[in-house]
């Protein structure tokens, strides 16, 4: 916090303990608050960041208390922000947290900015052909709810939003190899090097990314699909790209190409179980590639040492 008070950056603070700290290290200063919209959503009730039941925010009952610490330090709030949660295909929830929220914007006297959240999702199924996030129509159903709070504010604040995931989760895949198949006990398994230490999402959040098995110099055809675990191999049963996914019969030596991993890829990656982090290759506009980070080796891993 000090750090970003000595570099005039913009501090948002998450609880009145937070805000209290806030003025006591920089008294007379500006700083935003971080509202929790009582309303939340998402994919998997671990990224639900708003409502009663998360660690984020300070609650609307609260905000008698953020008033007082603002007194008391002679603290100007020049902004207010919400997130709700991750990976939202439907924007109800969304465009009732902005309501809420502008709602209880109200009760702040000029405010230079106000911040939504993000959280928009993308077509995880694309093999299932799950459409886009309507982003026109979102657009459409958001904006009556900004000009009515301006009309009634009497001034248009900064209005902002978060698309993370929304910019670059596509831009992305994660290409491993198949090592091995095996059945057990009626149970199809098909082993690879993408273990959970390079994507962790399925195993954390039960995250859906579509499978595409590739071969060279032969397509592969999804016309005959069976049920199959695709793994990874780290020493855990929870080490799974996919649970009983229909796919294509692998075979030892094929690509598997996980799709829609450009969000929480690579950020999210590990050396869990000394297994070093994969290269990054850049696929530019004119088809030519660039190595834009090297893979990791043992001697790298032993630095640190």
């Amino acid at each position: 916090m000090q750090y970003a008070i000595d570099r005039n950056i913009m501090t948002s603070c998450d609880s009145l303990s937070q805000l209290e700290q806030y003025g006591e290290l920089n008294p007379g200063g500006k700083c935003a608050v971080r509202i929790n919209p009582g309303v939340g959503a998402g994919h998997h009730e671990k990224v639900v960041t708003g409502g009663k039941k998360t660690k984020f925010g300070i609650s609307e009952s609260d905000i008698d208390e953020i008033f007082k610490i603002c007194d008391k330090y002679n603290l100007t709030i020049a902004g207010i922000n919400q997130h709700i949660g991750s990976l939202f295909m439907e924007p109800t929830p969304y465009l009732d947290a902005v309501a809420n929220l502008l709602r209880i914007a109200k009760r702040f006297d000029n405010l230079e900015f106000i911040d939504f959240g993000g959280g928009y999702g993308i077509p995880y199924h694309k093999l299932d052909d799950e459409k886009e996030y309507d982003m026109a129509d979102f657009k459409k159903r958001l904006e009556p709810i900004i000009d009515s709070f301006v009309a009634d504010y009497g001034k248009a604040p900064l209005f902002k939003s978060e698309p993370g995931r929304y910019c670059v989760a596509e831009g992305s895949v994660i290409l491993g190899r198949v090592h091995a198949t095996k059945d057990n006990s009626g149970h199809h398994f098909i082993g690879t090097d993408v273990g959970m230490n390079v994507l962790v999402r399925p195993s954390m959040y039960d995250s859906w990314h579509d499978i595409e098995i590739l071969r060279v110099g032969k397509p592969v055809s999804r016309k005959e699909l069976a049920p199959a675990n695709v793994c990874g191999n780290i020493c855990e049963s929870g080490d799974l790209l996919c649970k009983d996914r229909p796919l294509p019969k692998a075979e030892k030596g094929d690509l598997v190409c996980v799709l829609d991993t450009g969000a929480y890829g690579y950020s999210m990656c590990s050396t869990y179980n000394s297994r070093p982090r994969p290269a990054e290759v850049l696929v530019k506009s004119d088809g030519s590639l660039q190595l834009i980070r090297k893979r990791e080796t043992y001697e790298d891993l032993l630095k640190l040492m």
